[in-house]
C-alpha cells in the first residue's frame, strides 16, 4: 500500500548516547532527530515555547560543526518539542555526512 503522503525530507535519528545539541544562550537541548527542515528536541527547565512561537538557536553536529537556525515551534511530542526550520533550514550535506558517520559507528541501527 502506496504512503498517501511520502515524507519530503530525510529524518536522521541519533542514538541516545550520540545526540547532536541544539544550543539557545547558554542553554543546552539533546536533539533526538534532525532533517534539513526541522529537528526535534528536548528542552530544559527555563525553555517553554508554545506552539507558533518562534524559536532560534544553534544546532550542532559532533562532527560536522553548527548551523544557525530559526523556526517555529510546531508541537510537543512526548517529552520534546518539534520545530519547523524556516529556509535554507540545515544544509542537506551536513544531515548527509551525519548519516553517514552514524551508519558506520552504529551499523547495528541500521541492518535489514
Amino acid at each position: 500500500m502506496p504512503y498517501e503522503r511520502e515524507r519530503q525530507f530525510y529524518r536522521l535519528r541519533f542514538p541516545p548516547d550520540d545526540l547532536a545539541e541544539f544550543l539557545i544562550g547558554q542553554l543546552k537541548m539533546p536533539i533526538h532527530e534532525a532533517s534539513e527542515r526541522g529537528i526535534r528536541y528536548e528542552p530544559v527547565a527555563g525553555h517553554e515555547p508554545e506552539p507558533g512561537d518562534d524559536v532560534m538557536g544553534t544546532v550542532v553536529f559532533k562532527r560536522v560543526g553548527k548551523f544557525p537556525v530559526r523556526g517555529t515551534m510546531s508541537r510537543r511530542q512526548e517529552s520534546t518539542i518539534v520545530v519547523v526550520l524556516e529556509p535554507p533550514g540545515l544544509p542537506y550535506s551536513a544531515v548527509m555526512a551525519e548519516q553517514l558517520y552514524l551508519r558506520k559507528r552504529y551499523p547495528e541501527r541500521f541492518a535489514g
